[in-house]
Order: structure tokens, then C-alpha cells, then sequence
């Protein structure tokens, strides 16, 4: 037995056939992932490639102030971390359309997924003399904005408002614009926290990275109480200030530019629903397949139940993403109703039956 060696697949003994074959097939699987470019490593590569692309911060008006459309990074005080997301790393909870965000030690440069346009927050009623109409796209201390790593900008879960970190000076400066470089506090709007960077360390495709939360990291306030008494302020009115886990500011750049303007929701409505035609127009009776669903499923009013309406997609075979049923049940929502709650199936049919008649299907 000294000089008996292993048996491999190339000895001809017991499954030889299939393992070969199972080794062709592989490589094969290989060679052919590789030249599509659907192999994980690529699928990393883009996606990393992407997210750390370089952007240049730029303002929309040449003053120190703080703008509506300004590319931005927020970043903390005390350590320099910036805030930053992850798309990867997304909500795994039924509905959420939300990914995870840190904040980053170590960056060179502005990058995609820290780079952060403000956008103002638009109350579903009309404003209060609690929420006041500002009129300029200047950042105003008290003013609602959407900041959320998030494509629910409907939601209150992602509109935040900037105030002083200063507790004595937050009433008046209520309603003073914001500039650049200053420091703040970013106060979550529906649970009154304010964000904190955390020492709990995160790991994830681009290092180690430190947790930030919701969360007031108050001091015992004894300097600031002392402080006030000399100015002869009674004891019972002292405000708790925020510690410097809580302090951010925004950075900006030089370069003034404007964004390019938004597509509209009818135009990406429309694009989808060319898309939507052209899939179901290949397979012979999809389209009028799914128009017979519509009007089954269709109230006396033609409206239909968001539900029932991806339901239906799925089932006449439509392999349409979820961002463009997003982007449909937005522009076909009923006036009045919900966004994402149902839709008017009626409209719907009609401006289908014309995408249908323009591509040449009817």
C-alpha cells in the first residue's frame, strides 16, 4: 500500500462521467456569468463603483446660507465622521424602502453616498400658524426637511428640522436662516431626537464605520446652569443642553451651480408605461388580459386597491420593478386619496390603450 496514490475524476473508476461533466458545467456557468458580467464580484464592483463616485458639493446662490438644493455633507463636529448610507444594506421589513446609515471616519473626498441634496417638506395640509410658509430655498432654524436615506419621501419618519444647539437661544432663533459651517442640532420630527453619532463600531463593505441613532445625549448641565444663574435666571427654567455626540454641521462647496431640473411624474409614468406595453405587447393576449382584470377588479368609481393593482401585474406575467409601480400608483392616484393607496384604474386603462395604440398593438 506504500505507493498507492488517490483516485480524482480523471481516473476512470466509479462516477467519472459526471463528475467531468458536473466540472464542464461549472466552468461553463462561469464562462458564461463572467462574459454577461452577473458575477457577484462584477455585481460588487458597479455597485461600489457607484457609491463611491466622486460629487462635487455645490450651492445654488453665492451667500453663506444654507439652500434647498444645495449638495451638501453633514457631518459631526467633535470627530469629522460624515454621514453616509448604504443601499446595499437595506430594510428587510415588508413595505420599508429605507437602507442603513453610518457615519464614516475616514473620507477623502464628497462621494454619492455621502453627498446629500435638502429638500423641503411638504405638510400633507395645509401650513399652521405652527409650521409657516417660507418662501425663499434658504434653510431656516425650525424650518421641516426631508433627510432620509429613503425613497418614502411622503413619510413624516424622514423629515427633520435644524435647531440651535444652544437650548436658550432655540426660541429665538426660530425662523433665522442657516449658514454653512454652523453648528447644529438635526431634530427628528416625529419623535423630537435629535441624531447621535454612537461609539458602537458597525462593520460593513466599506470598513468599520460608527452607528448613529435618534437619541438627546444630554449632560448634567451643571456649567450651563451656573452660567445662567449669574444672568439671573431662575433654576426652574434652566434647559438641559445636548452633549457634542449630537452637534453636526452642514459642509458646502464653492461652486455655484443649479440642479438639473426633475423629470416630471408624468413623463416617468410614461416612460414605465411604454415599458409596461412593450413587455406584455410580446406575449400574444397579455395586454388585453390584464385590461379584463382592471375592470373586473374596479369599483363603481374605476378605482382599484393598490393591492389588487400589483397583484394584477404580477399575474398577467409583468416583470415591471417596484419603483415603476411606485412611479404609476403616483401619478394615477385618485385626487384626494393616499398616494400608494389605490389607484384610478379608469385613467389607467385609457392612457394604456393609447401606449398600446402609439407602439402599433391595436
Amino acid at each position: 500500500m506504500r505507493d498507492v496514490t488517490r483516485f480524482n475524476p480523471v481516473c476512470l473508476i466509479g462516477n467519472w462521467a459526471e463528475d467531468r461533466e458536473l466540472q464542464r458545467t461549472i466552468l461553463k456557468d462561469l464562462l458564461s456569468r463572467k462574459g454577461t458580467g452577473t458575477l457577484k464580484l462584477d455585481a460588487f464592483r458597479s455597485r461600489m463603483s457607484c457609491a463611491l463616485s466622486e460629487v462635487a458639493l455645490t450651492r445654488v446662490a453665492d451667500d453663506p446660507y444654507l439652500h434647498l438644493g444645495d449638495v451638501v455633507q453633514l457631518v459631526h463636529v467633535d470627530t469629522g465622521c460624515v454621514l453616509a448610507g448604504d443601499p446595499a444594506d437595506a430594510d428587510s421589513r415588508p413595505g420599508e424602502q429605507a437602507c442603513a446609515a453610518t457615519a464614516a471616519p475616514d473620507v477623502r473626498a464628497p462621494c454619492c453616498r455621502n453627498s446629500l441634496i435638502i429638500l423641503p417638506y411638504v405638510p400633507p395640509k395645509t401650513a399652521t400658524a405652527l409650521e409657516p410658509p417660507y418662501t425663499d430655498n434658504i434653510v431656516h432654524y425650525g424650518q421641516k426637511q426631508l433627510v432620509g436615506f429613503t425613497a418614502r419621501v411622503d413619510s413624516y419618519d424622514c423629515a427633520w428640522t435644524v435647531v440651535t444647539p444652544d437650548p436658550g437661544q432655540r426660541a429665538a432663533s426660530e425662523g433665522v436662516e442657516v449658514a454653512v459651517g454652523a453648528p447644529i442640532l438635526l431634530v427628528h420630527c416625529a419623535t423630537q431626537k435629535p441624531l447621535c453619532l454612537e461609539a458602537a463600531r458597525y462593520p460593513n463593505d466599506y470598513g468599520i464605520e460608527l452607528e448613529v441613532s435618534a437619541r438627546s445625549a444630554t449632560a448634567n448641565g451643571l456649567k450651563l446652569a451656573l452660567e445662567q444663574l449669574s444672568q439671573g435666571v431662575s433654576k426652574g427654567f434652566l434647559p438641559k443642553g445636548e452633549q457634542s455626540d449630537n452637534c453636526w454641521t452642514f459642509v458646502g462647496g464653492s461652486k455655484v451651480a443649479e440642479l438639473p431640473p426633475a423629470k416630471s411624474s408624468a413623463d416617468e409614468a410614461a416612460a414605465f408605461l411604454e415599458g409596461l406595453v412593450s413587455e406584455l405587447g410580446a406575449r400574444q393576449g397579455a395586454l388585453s388580459l390584464l385590461e379584463r382584470k382592471l375592470v373586473t377588479l374596479e369599483n363603481n368609481q374605476q378605482l382599484m386597491p393598490a393591492e389588487d393593482f400589483k397583484l394584477v401585474l404580477r399575474q398577467v406575467g409583468s416583470q415591471l420593478p417596484e419603483d415603476g409601480i411606485a412611479v404609476l400608483l403616483t401619478r394615477y392616484a385618485p385626487p384626494g386619496a393616499r398616494v400608494g393607496a389605490s389607484i384610478d384604474a379608469g385613467l389607467f386603462r385609457n392612457d394604456l390603450k393609447a401606449a398600446a395604440t402609439a407602439a402599433g398593438l391595436r
